[in-house]
């Protein structure tokens, strides 16, 4: 039997495309907002866990920002990527201010050890931004299928996956109570977009890559964020991800200190 780490390998080398789409535009712009706001010296250290495309990492470029991800693709630059797993991190105890995983732990059938050892190259009061899939989304389960059947695939004109994409689905309060262990404390909580305009960006621009839809499908991706950011409580319900940044209290802090 494959390992998870080699599935997902497939599943890397079988969805490698150099552009940035509409939504994970909007998405990593939100995702910087988010970090600067909670780390504003530049001087600061990012690790961008399990990087991809690497597109977090160039946004984050004024910081010192490194990618890792489980393969390197041709489009990444030299010098700013690590090749490596998230169980057996290749950097040193307290290395870096934050650390950014997104969409990645619905891959990881063993998240629990990835937390540990951010935990160890995470320095005292140092945030974990983690973003995933929201499980009570069906518009974003229905996304997925949408996206790994392979005669949709071959009709959007990519190429058809191998192996396993998810393997495991959360929600906020799930991510919350695995990370506890580990003295993470929740931060703040958010919400983006329904998947809606996600699913009409994979369409139109994932296909036909029209240049001119851009910038119009981006627009409407920010308005479904306008809208879901005010529902609030009802609003993450119904977010497609599930967006949160934690904060690491020192080693010596009582664990009742930390909020649920």
């Amino acid at each position: 039997m494959k390992t998870n780490i080699a599935l997902y390998q497939e599943s890397l080398k079988s969805d490698q495309v150099d552009y940035e789409t509409p939504y994970e535009s909007v998405a990593t712009d939100f995702y910087r907002e988010l970090i600067t706001g909670s780390v504003p010296d530049r001087s600061a250290r990012i690790l961008d866990l399990g990087c991809f495309k690497g597109i977090l990492v160039d946004k984050l470029s004024d910081y010192s920002t490194v990618g890792l991800d489980v393969t390197t693709v041709g489009f990444m630059k030299p010098g700013r990527y690590a090749l490596g797993i998230g169980e057996q991190l290749p950097f040193k105890d307290d290395a870096f201010d934050c650390v950014v995983m997104t969409e990645v732990i619905e891959h990881i059938l063993e998240p629990e050890r990835i937390f540990k050892e951010i935990r160890r190259v995470l320095k005292n009061r140092g945030y974990l931004l983690i973003t995933h899939p929201n499980k009570y989304n069906l518009l974003d389960e229905a996304l997925e299928w949408f996206k790994e059947n392979r005669w949709i695939r071959k009709m959007l004109n990519r190429p058809i996956y191998q192996g396993v994409q998810h393997v495991q689905s959360f929600y906020y309060s799930d991510t919350i109570k695995r990370l506890r262990p580990f003295q993470f404390q929740i931060h703040s909580r958010h919400a983006l977009t329904f998947s809606l305009f996600r699913l009409f960006s994979i369409i139109v621009y994932g296909r036909f890559q029209w240049k001119n839809s851009f910038t119009l499908i981006k627009k409407f991706i920010r308005v479904e964020r306008f809208v879901i950011q005010r529902m609030g409580r009802v609003g993450q319900l119904l977010s497609g991800s599930c967006i949160m940044l934690f904060q690491l209290k020192p080693a010596d802090a009582p664990p009742e200190t930390l909020q649920p």
